[in-house]
C-alpha cells in the first residue's frame, strides 16, 4: 500500500489529500482564526510565523543574566548572576530579602506569609458624631470598615450581651480577664462567665477542669490583682464644623494614629495594657483590684497613686488616655453616645 499526503487551501480551511493505492481521500482541517496563531495561509501553502521566536544567543556564557539589545533581541549581559545575587548566610525560607546600608542583600526577618496575612487584615473602624443631632443613637454614623456593622447591645430579655457584628474583631476577642502578678506577668486567665474559676488556658470562654481550678479573684493573700487585658489599639481623633471623628485601627495607619493608652512611662508602645477589673479596695499603703471588697472612696488622688504604685514597678492608677480609649470603644460598639 502506498500513501501520499497533499495539502491545499480554501479560505481558512486546509484540505489534506491522501492518495492511498491510487485512491484520493480528502480530509478537511480547520485553521484557527484566533489572534497570534503562528500557522497562516500563504499562496504557495502552509506557513508558520517564527518572527516572535526567541533565538539562541551565540557565544552566551552559562550563568550570565540575559538582557535586550537595541533591536529588542535577547543578548548576553556579561554579568553573572552570582556576581549580583549571592546566597545570604542564615536566611530563613519564606522571609523577605532586603538591603543593608552597603547595598548588600540580607534577610529582613519578616516572613512573607505573616506580612501578607497582616496586610490583608489591616482595618479601620470608625464613627462620626453629628454635633447638631441631640438623639444619642441618631447622631452616631459608622465610617470606614465599620459601615454595615450591627451595633452591640444588652439583651435584657435573655440576660446576655449581644456583640452584633463585633464578636470577631481583635479588640473584642483579645480583651480577657486575668490574674496579673505584682511583677507584671500574667499568672492565668479567668473564665469569663465566672471569675471565681480559672479559664481553660487562654480560652476564657471555657472553664478549667483541673483540680486547682479555683481562682484568686477575691484572695487578699494573692500577690497580684484581677485585671483586664486590653490589646494594642491605634486611635485617630479629629473634628470639623459639623462632626467629631474617632477611628481605631490594628496598625499605625498614618502619623496621626496614636497609642497613648498603650504607651508606658518610658515611651514604649506595648502590646497590652492591664486595667483593673474592680474599683480599688484597701488603703494608701496598698490598693487592690479584687472581687467583693469594700471600695476605698475617701482617698485623695495622691493617696490613690501611692496605694497603686505600692503593688510594684509599672503599677499606677487609671490614666486619662486609658479612660478615653474605653469611652471610644463603647461608642463604637454601641453606635451611640449613650453607652
Amino acid at each position: 500500500m502506498s500513501e501520499t499526503t497533499l495539502i491545499s487551501f480554501e479560505g481558512l480551511q486546509a484540505q489534506t489529500e491522501r492518495i492511498v493505492d491510487n485512491v484520493i481521500k480528502k480530509v478537511a482541517v480547520n485553521i484557527s482564526a484566533a489572534a497570534n496563531n503562528a500557522i497562516t495561509k500563504k499562496n504557495d501553502g502552509l506557513h508558520v510565523d517564527i518572527s516572535g521566536k526567541v533565538d539562541k544567543v551565540k557565544n552566551a556564557t552559562a550563568g550570565n543574566i540575559p538582557v535586550f539589545d537595541s533591536d529588542g533581541k535577547i543578548a548576553d549581559s556579561a554579568v553573572a548572576v552570582d556576581g549580583v545575587i549571592k546566597k545570604v548566610a542564615g536566611a530563613k525560607v519564606g522571609n523577605i530579602p532586603t538591603f543593608d546600608s552597603d547595598g548588600g542583600l540580607i534577610d529582613s526577618g519578616i516572613n512573607f506569609e505573616k506580612l501578607d496575612h497582616l496586610v490583608r487584615h489591616l482595618v479601620r473602624y470608625g464613627y462620626r458624631i453629628k454635633k447638631t443631632e441631640p438623639d444619642p443613637y441618631a447622631r452616631v454614623e459608622y465610617i470606614y470598615d465599620a459601615v454595615g456593622f450591627t451595633p452591640a447591645k444588652m439583651d435584657f430579655e435573655n440576660d446576655t450581651f449581644n456583640f452584633g457584628s463585633w464578636s470577631d474583631v481583635w479588640f473584642v476577642k483579645d480583651i480577657k480577664p486575668l490574674m496579673l502578678k505584682n511583677d507584671g506577668t500574667v499568672d492565668y486567665y479567668l473564665y469569663e462567665n465566672d471569675y471565681s474559676i480559672k479559664a481553660n488556658g487562654d480560652d476564657v470562654t471555657t472553664p478549667s477542669t483541673a483540680a486547682d481550678s479555683d481562682s484568686d479573684v477575691a484572695n487578699t493573700e494573692y500577690e497580684g490583682n484581677a485585671m483586664v487585658q486590653i490589646p494594642l489599639i491605634w486611635v485617630k481623633r479629629y473634628e470639623d464644623d459639623d462632626y467629631i471623628y474617632e477611628i481605631v485601627s490594628n496598625v499605625k495607619w498614618d502619623k496621626n494614629y496614636k497609642a497613648y493608652a498603650h504607651t508606658n512611662a518610658s515611651g514604649q508602645v506595648k502590646q497590652y495594657f492591664y486595667y483593673s477589673m474592680f474599683d480599688g479596695s484597701g488603703s494608701s499603703s496598698s490598693i487592690r483590684s479584687l472581687s467583693s471588697k469594700t471600695v476605698s472612696k475617701s482617698l485623695t488622688a495622691s493617696q490613690q497613686i501611692q496605694g497603686a504604685t505600692a503593688n510594684g514597678t509599672g503599677w499606677y492608677i487609671h490614666t486619662w488616655s486609658q479612660r478615653e480609649l474605653i469611652r471610644t470603644l463603647c461608642i463604637l460598639l454601641g453606635k451611640s453616645t449613650d453607652t
